[in-house]
């Protein structure tokens, strides 16, 4: 990335008023990103230098997109979090955004903020308005995260894999 010289990547499909709410790049593969919005809709750019296309299939309609991550061995394979009330919070598509499927079951009807995936173990960590959770099996079951750590509102993760052998998860206590 040039920081001397900005230019605008998507070419405006943003719909009027939208404010871009989520931003994450696929780690394999140059290029590759995913943008949510304040209104619930996400985006994905499939090669540098080509436009952005909405990819909102399965998405509940206007809750903000709160957080994105991509799986660093599949591209197509994402993960996004969703803001509100009443509708599900935590969705994956495995075709680059073209459908989104809800992997909300056993979490509680509160916002999520941000989710991550260890790349070596293969959990997910969701960070929510209630704490954190973690899933083994690619959101297919959730659990609580972490032995002692609050109940509390968390916003954002981040993987720190230098101190990978410390951390409690599910299939390793």
């Amino acid at each position: 990335v040039d920081a001397v010289q900005w230019a605008n990547p998507s070419g405006g499909p943003l719909q009027a008023g939208a404010l871009v709410s989520a931003l994450a790049y696929a780690p394999g593969r140059k290029g590759v990103l995913y943008a949510g919005t304040d209104q619930g809709t996400v985006y994905v750019r499939a090669t540098a230098g080509t436009p952005f296309t909405l990819r909102s299939a399965g998405l509940p309609a206007g809750s903000a997109i709160t957080g994105i991550s991509v799986d660093p061995r599949d591209s197509g394979h994402a993960w996004c979090t969703v803001s509100g009330t009443g509708t599900p919070h935590v969705f994956r598509t495995t075709d680059a955004g073209a459908s989104w499927t809800d992997i909300s079951s056993g979490l509680p009807d509160l916002p999520a903020y941000s989710i991550v995936i260890d790349d070596k173990s293969r959990v997910l960590y969701l960070a929510t308005f209630q704490g954190v959770f973690a899933s083994t099996n690619d959101g297919a079951s959730w659990t609580r995260f972490g032995v002692g750590l609050p109940n509390v509102l968390s916003f954002d993760l981040v993987l720190d894999e230098g101190s990978y052998e410390s951390w409690d998860t599910p299939d390793r206590k």
